[in-house]
């Protein structure tokens, strides 16, 4: 019985190791639930918190918005330090610069 135990643990182990390896010797990246779940949307999580914190200047028709257009995801990009230091919800700042890193993260 303890032989038999034996050989069962060694053949998961093997099999283990050979689905690893082969993850990493395919050249693509796991994609985890984790990764895709910590993904922040800039037109359903980002633009929101900006509309309702930089109306009117910085969205259509604000004294703004032609040198600063907050509904565009490469403003905030360019201006990350003067808009986070104006959030001052802390959920929302956390919002912003999780999506400002992964846009710096996938360039």
């Amino acid at each position: 019985m303890n032989a038999l135990l034996l050989v069962v643990c060694f053949i998961l182990v093997a099999v283990y190791t050979c689905r690893k390896e082969t993850s990493v010797d395919s050249g693509t990246p796991e994609i985890t639930t984790a990764d895709t779940v910590t993904r922040i949307s800039f037109e359903s999580e980002v633009e929101p918190i900006l509309r309702a914190r930089c109306v009117p200047c910085h969205f259509p028709g604000g004294k703004m918005f032609e040198r600063m257009p907050f509904d565009q995801p490469a403003t905030v990009l360019d201006h990350k330090d003067g808009i986070l230091k104006r959030i001052k919800d802390e959920t929302e700042a956390k919002k912003i610069l999780d999506f400002i890193d992964q846009q710096v993260d996938s360039l």
